[in-house]
Order: C-alpha cells, then structure tokens, then sequence
C-alpha cells in the first residue's frame, strides 16, 4: 500500500489548526480571569452617580445630547440661549457656549 502524502499533509494540518485553537482559547480564558482589564468586547459603560448641576433662576433644558462621555445641554435662560458641557461623573460644567445672533 502506498502512502498518500496529501492525506497525510491534511490531517497534520487540520491537527495544527486545533492545537492553535486551543492555545488562543486558553490565552482568552487567561486574559479574562487574570484582571487585566481587557475585553474582547470593549468596555462597558461606567456607573453613574448622583450629581447636581446648578443652572440660573428662571433657565431651563431645551435638550440634551451625549458624546464621548460627556453630557451637551442646551440652556434657555433670561440671558439668552447657551451650551454646556457637562462631566456626567461629576457634575461638574466643562464649558459654555453662549448663542447669540447678530
């Protein structure tokens, strides 16, 4: 009988195939228990605290949008219209923007 070397190739191949799928299962499930703070799936969202943000007498929300981990509010007050950034951790405004027209 002879030898069929393309046989041969092909499970010494498939073979390979699952020791390195072992081996990367085995990295993952490491990686995961180790607390290294990786993911395969990103991060998730951070927890969220109670916090205050004081706005002027007589101004209210017209909206509010997130990007980035920060908070975009749109301010209707007595003094004319305004955007703020706002740290949602915190509370704490990162920036106004004040709306004017010409």
């Amino acid at each position: 009988m002879q030898p069929n070397k393309g046989l041969i190739y092909l499970v010494a191949g498939l073979g390979a195939l699952i020791v390195l799928g072992l081996a990367a299962a085995a990295v993952g499930i490491v990686l995961k228990t180790s607390g290294s703070g990786f993911s395969f799936f990103g991060t998730t969202a951070p927890t969220f605290n109670n916090a205050e943000v004081m706005l002027p007498p007589g101004a209210r929300v017209i909206g509010i949008t997130a990007d980035g981990g920060r908070i975009h509010a749109h301010i209707q007050g007595g003094g004319g219209a305004s955007i703020w950034t706002i740290d949602p951790a915190t509370g704490k405004v990162l920036g106004k923007m004040l709306l004017k027209s010409p």
